[in-house]
């Protein structure tokens, strides 16, 4: 009862308080309009489930053609401050609608509340895709591709988990590492700039873009044009493309990468970035062995190889 609000604790403490439950079932009020059968076969009666544990006295009158929203006189709980209900509707005052449901206060769970306030605070679009979409002027077909990007590129869930956060704006620089009491620092210990965010790390430390020239130069059979800012941040979203799967493997194992040693506090390296693509390309490749794919592993997976000299085996 600790997370239950002061008003709320008044409401139950006056419907549980023996005085209040005899002033509500009409004995000794002289209060005749409020029936105190119960009634089983009546359809403008109440479900007695909604009611057990409270008074029996919270019916309305039969046949007065009002249904029991009509007679409180709410249109359901929409936000917390309908959680308690008017006082001028005494007798409806231990319950309130949640979705249309009447529900007693005595059975209330924290988790009603819990819902009820993130219903309030739900957004017309997703806060990350509303911030991104007038930076890279993207429509609805390129989210479509973003968010189903994950399940092409890779069977790794690592890596599948690390897209998703990144579509969702869960990505940290060390801005927010501090407010988080991850760091006691929020500059970028790459380039010393204040205020680290992950978008300065993909797009403006100078150190990272050091790395992106280098990827550059290294797999030009992958990357044959110079790397935009969308592309480093979210990834490269033309679907129709024939290298649109192993340039997006590349980016982002990169992005993975670069983002890992932010948080480990060391600096990345374009051997660093090697390995961890062999260290992948091997993972799956177990994947493909139990899976019985491995033919279109190597498929996915040869320009790479090729870049690194590993070649591809027969």
């Amino acid at each position: 009862m600790t997370c239950i609000s002061k008003t709320w604790k008044r409401q139950i403490e006056l419907h549980t308080s023996p005085s209040t439950a005899e002033g509500l079932t009409g004995e000794g009020s002289g209060n005749h309009d409020l029936p105190t059968q119960h009634s089983t076969t009546s359809d403008n009666d109440i479900d007695d489930s909604v009611l057990s544990g409270c008074t029996t006295g919270t019916r309305r009158r039969r046949g007065s053609g009002l249904t029991l929203r009509q007679a409180v006189g709410v249109n359901g709980v929409g936000s917390a401050d309908q959680l308690v209900l008017s006082s001028n509707n005494a007798q409806y005052r231990d319950l309130i609608f949640i979705n249309d449901k009447p529900t007693s206060i005595c059975k209330l769970r924290c988790k009603d509340i819990y819902k009820l306030l993130l219903d309030n605070i739900k957004h017309d679009e997703q806060p990350f895709c509303s911030r991104v979409t007038p930076i890279y002027n993207l429509n609805d077909d390129q989210w479509s591709t973003l968010y189903s990007t994950p399940f092409l590129l890779t069977t790794n869930t690592k890596l599948r988990s690390f897209h998703l956060r990144l579509t969702h704006g869960l990505l940290y620089g060390n801005k927010q590492l501090k407010i988080f009491g991850y760091r006691e620092d929020s500059n970028c210990q790459l380039c010393t700039t204040p205020l680290q965010t992950f978008q300065h790390l993909m797009i403006d430390c100078p150190v990272i873009l050091q790395l992106w020239n280098k990827i550059e130069q290294e797999f030009p059979n992958i990357i044959d044009e110079p790397l935009t800012n969308k592309e480093k941040e979210l990834g490269y979203l033309e679907e129709d493309e024939d290298l649109f799967i192993i340039k997006n493997l590349l980016l982002l194992i990169t992005r993975f990468h670069v983002y890992k040693c932010n948080l480990d506090k060391i600096e990345p390296t374009y051997a660093g970035l090697i390995s961890k693509l062999r260290y992948y390309e091997r993972i799956e490749y177990d994947i493909a062995t139990r899976k019985d794919k491995v033919e279109n592993h190597f498929l996915k997976w040869e320009e790479i190889l090729n870049s690194l000299s590993l070649g591809v085996p027969n």
